[in-house]
C-alpha cells in the first residue's frame, strides 16, 4: 500500500448517497459502474482519489447480495492486489472483539437491511400495490397499441410473435412508468417498470434517483440481463 492508500484505510468509509450533488461530482473512475455511478471505491484525499480497502470491501458484500458476479471479481482482484504485501510483511495480531464477525462491517449491514426494506416495499406493501394500479390502468392502452401496431402475428407453430409481445411490453411499462411518476421506496430509490424479455409483462425495479432508463428500454431477461447487453440490473 502507498501512505495514502494507508490513510484511506483508516478512514471512515461514508460515500455520498445516489443521487446527491456529492456523489454526481465524484470522478467515474471512482466507481465500478460508472454509468449508473455504482460501487464506489475511492476516497479523496489531499485532493487526490484514493482506493479505500473498506470501499472495495463494501463494493465486494453489495455487488455478492445483487449476484452482480462480474464487479464482486473486479473489486476481489483490487483488494488482493491492495493488501497482498501487506500480508507478506506483517503478522495478524488482532485477534477481535467480543460479537465481532470477520468482513463485516456496518455499511455492509445497511446496505442488506435498506434492499430488505424495499423489496418488501415493493412486494408486499405500498410498492405492491401502486404497482397493480398501474398495471390495471395502463393494460387496455398498451393492448390497443400493440394489436393496431403488430396486430398479434403468430408464428408457423401459432405461437404468438416474440416481437409483438415484445412491443406490448415496451408500451405497458412506458404507460406504467408514467403514470407512477416519481414514487420513492423507503431508501429513496425511484420505483421503475421494465419490459419483460420472452414472456408477457414487466418486471418492477427499483433505480437510483437520475438512473438513465432508456439504457433498458428494450427490457431484461428474467437473469437480470438487460437485452443485447451484458450489464445486469437490480430486479425487486
Amino acid at each position: 500500500m502507498t501512505e495514502l492508500e494507508k490513510r484511506a484505510a483508516r478512514m471512515k468509509w461514508d460515500p455520498p448517497a445516489p443521487g446527491t450533488e456529492e456523489r454526481k461530482e465524484m470522478p467515474a473512475s471512482a466507481f465500478f459502474s460508472p454509468s449508473t455511478r455504482t460501487f464506489p471505491y475511492k476516497i479523496k484525499i489531499d485532493g487526490e482519489w484514493v482506493i479505500s480497502e473498506i470501499g472495495l470491501r463494501s463494493a465486494i458484500s453489495v455487488a455478492n447480495f445483487r449476484g452482480n458476479t462480474v464487479i464482486s471479481a473486479r473489486a476481489s482482484k483490487i483488494l488482493e492486489d491492495l493488501t497482498k504485501d501487506e500480508v507478506e510483511q506483517s503478522t495478524l495480531a488482532h485477534f477481535g472483539v467480543l460479537g465481532m464477525r470477520w468482513g463485516i462491517r456496518k455499511e455492509e449491514k445497511r446496505a442488506a437491511r435498506a434492499e430488505r426494506k424495499d423489496t418488501a416495499w415493493a412486494t408486499k406493501g405500498k410498492g405492491a400495490k401502486i404497482t397493480e394500479k398501474a398495471r390495471t390502468a395502463s393494460a387496455k392502452e398498451a393492448q390497443k397499441f400493440a394489436t393496431e401496431t403488430a396486430g398479434a402475428p403468430r408464428t408457423s407453430s401459432g405461437h404468438i410473435s416474440m416481437t409483438y409481445i415484445n412491443q406490448y411490453n415496451q408500451k405497458l411499462a412506458q404507460l406504467m412508468n408514467q403514470r407512477v411518476g416519481e414514487v420513492s421506496a423507503p431508501s429513496g430509490k425511484i420505483l421503475r417498470y421494465v419490459a419483460k424479455r420472452g414472456e408477457v409483462g414487466v418486471h418492477t425495479a427499483l433505480a437510483d434517483q437520475g438512473y438513465n432508463m432508456n439504457q433498458v428500454s428494450k427490457g431484461i431477461h428474467a437473469s437480470g440481463r438487460i437485452a443485447y447487453r451484458q450489464e445486469t440490473v437490480e430486479r425487486t
